[in-house]
């Protein structure tokens, strides 16, 4: 018979085996919970930088440690120090970066019971409406100019009648004109021409005019424009993204310097003329293919991130600040400007509605 210590012993023996076997089996159910994960990482990040590393734990089950590092400024002093001439061995460093540990332990109250082979589900970030002009510099910044805009040109240009003129909006402040307004962002829909069933208009412009070589440029990337509301503040302002197709303005790749035109149109609007420019800065053009001074009643073309010529927009300036009754006319295979860098961005419109310039059917034949 066995001593009654033994016993005692042989029991807790048992007591610790069966409890390990509870922990591996803990182990292989519960994982930790990202969510939880991902609020202690944000609430880190907006906290206040700390000199120290700081150490939070969260009651444990299944220990998971996050490292999260935080830029911090180093310290300036307001007065020079008064230092005495000694000898040293070493200076230590200003430390200008604070990591902050984390320490993550969830318990069987903030997850659920699921094996380690199944999917974690991570709930969807909420989408922080920007401004417009929040969305296109952070696009743009996504690009590198590769040259400077050059301030003089040998190309000239005529200003042609028009039939009608909007001067009811600054030429800057018009939300049909002044693309940079609405803003864009970047799409998730594919980066190659895409076929739309439907009748299709022989006329209409064709965007390989827009290159020498009339090639179908690389698709770069694609991005959506906003909607435009003439009802809010004195000029109207952007609204939703527009929804209609997944892509509305198209990224087509370009080299740094090289000549651009304007899309080939076929139909004439006014002795030889087939388009009109109606909005000109130094890295955007607006052009239509009607002399009604608007894009509601055909066909238009909004280029970005484009050195426009010089004299095309010395021209605009002029037309625009007589009153927009005489605007610079173009036939076909008038330069336009060069590409500012590797990446030329175009909108095309149909009766002010903005259409996907992927479409191979309509833009592309």
């Amino acid at each position: 018979m066995k001593s009654y210590p033994t016993q005692i012993l042989l029991l807790c023996v048992a007591v610790f085996s069966l409890y390990a076997l509870i922990q591996m089996a803990n182990l292989s159910v519960y994982q930790p919970d990202v969510q939880l994960m991902a609020l202690a990482i944000r609430a880190t990040l907006e906290a206040q930088p700390t000199p120290t590393p700081v150490i939070v734990e969260i009651p444990v089950e299944i220990p998971v440690t996050v490292e999260v590092t935080r830029m911090v400024d180093a310290p300036q002093p307001t007065e020079a120090p008064q230092i005495e001439a000694a000898p040293q061995t070493e200076l230590a460093p200003i430390a200008t970066q604070t990591p902050v540990l984390i320490e993550i332990k969830p318990t069987s109250e903030s997850v659920a019971a699921k094996s380690a082979t199944d999917p974690v589900a991570v709930a969807p970030t909420a989408v922080v409406p920007l401004k417009a002009d929040d969305v296109v510099a952070a696009v743009q910044s996504r690009q590198v100019t590769a040259i400077t805009c050059a301030t003089t040109s040998s190309n000239a240009y005529t200003l042609i009648p028009m039939e009608a003129a909007d001067t009811n909006h600054p030429d800057n402040q018009h939300g049909d004109l002044n693309l940079a307004l609405r803003g864009y962002q970047p799409s998730d829909a594919a980066k190659e021409l895409v076929t739309y069933n439907g009748d299709v208009d022989a006329g209409a412009p064709q965007l390989a005019g827009l290159f020498a070589d009339r090639r179908q440029a690389a698709i770069t990337d694609v991005y959506q424009v906003r909607d435009w509301r003439w009802d809010c503040g004195t000029h109207g302002c952007a609204t939703d993204w527009l929804t209609t197709y997944d892509v509305t303005l198209l990224g087509l790749a370009t080299t740094p310097g090289e000549a651009l035109f304007f899309p080939y149109h076929a139909a004439e609007i006014y002795g030889g003329y087939v388009g009109v420019v109606l909005y000109a800065e130094e890295t955007r053009l607006t052009i239509a293919y009607t002399r009604d001074g608007t894009v509601a009643n055909g066909y238009a073309v909004q280029l970005e991130n484009l050195c426009v010529d010089p004299n095309l927009l010395r021209q605009y300036r002029e037309g625009n600040g007589g009153g927009r009754q005489n605007l610079p006319g173009l036939h076909n295979g008038d330069t336009v400007g060069v590409a500012a860098s590797n990446e030329l961005l175009v909108a095309i419109r149909d009766r002010g509605m903005f259409m996907d310039p992927r479409s191979k059917n309509d833009w592309w034949h």
